[in-house]
């Protein structure tokens, strides 16, 4: 049975105590996080006030999902180590792994998110270069583009269609990755990897020839179960 979690994009003519999602372009009330499960969180953070409808939802369901805690800072910028995070809960994988501290000079057995970094190393979605990971270094739009690139297994039509970075960039920007977002920051912030995320999540794959996974038809669907839910609620 499918999980639902309504993302509710027409007009909300009378709210249900299920869930209730603010109208309009900003909202200063209490952030309803919709889980998995039906339930309700409401995330206190006053970082989460005063965003559109659409970053709101981009943190309900990152929240839901497990990617950022309800508490989090949406200002502050996501290092390497932190998108390895939230990659580990985004592509569904949970493997146990610690390969990266055998494969990386500044990763060890205390590393902090070793477990998510070695499973990124591990499936493919992420990786160093010269023999570092830059755990603690910020992570840049073209480098997230390229991991998101990865967990759709489509890198084969990046590398064909100008390789790295332009490639993964331009083959991110046709799969609406970047809606909403202003990719000329030299850094994502907590906010902005939740936005890019959701967008991920609502990227359909129409032809897996040329895919590493068996992805087809929307991404959260496929991976997590989820199913987007359009329309209007009435009495």
């Amino acid at each position: 049975k499918n999980k639902l979690i309504a993302l509710l994009l027409a007009t909300i003519c009378t709210m249900t105590p299920v869930v209730s999602f603010a109208q309009g372009e900003e909202s200063t009330q209490a952030d309803v996080a919709v889980t998995a499960d039906g339930g309700e969180d409401v995330i206190q953070d006053e970082s989460v006030t005063a965003l559109t409808q659409n970053q709101k939802l981009a943190v309900e369901l990152m929240t839901a999902i497990g990617v950022i805690d309800k508490k989090a800072d949406l200002t502050k910028n996501v290092t390497r180590a932190e998108f390895a995070h939230a990659i580990y809960y985004a592509s569904g994988c949970l493997i146990q792994s610690q390969s990266a501290a055998s494969v990386y000079g500044d990763i060890n057995s205390e590393s902090a998110y070793l477990n998510e970094i070695s499973a990124a190393l591990d499936m493919g979605y992420m990786s160093g270069d010269s023999g570092v990971f830059r755990p603690d270094d910020n992570i840049t739009f073209v480098e997230a583009s390229a991991v998101l690139i990865n967990l759709l297994g489509v890198r084969y039509i990046a590398e064909t269609s100008g390789g790295y970075p332009q490639g993964f960039l331009n083959l991110a920007g046709s799969y609406g990755i970047y809606d909403d977002l202003d990719t000329s920051k030299p850094a994502l912030s907590t906010l902005d990897m939740a936005v890019m995320l959701k967008n991920l999540f609502e990227v359909e794959i129409t032809d897996n020839t040329y895919s590493t996974t068996n992805i087809k038809g929307y991404y959260m669907t496929s991976v997590h179960d989820i199913v987007r839910v359009k329309g209007m609620i009435t009495d």
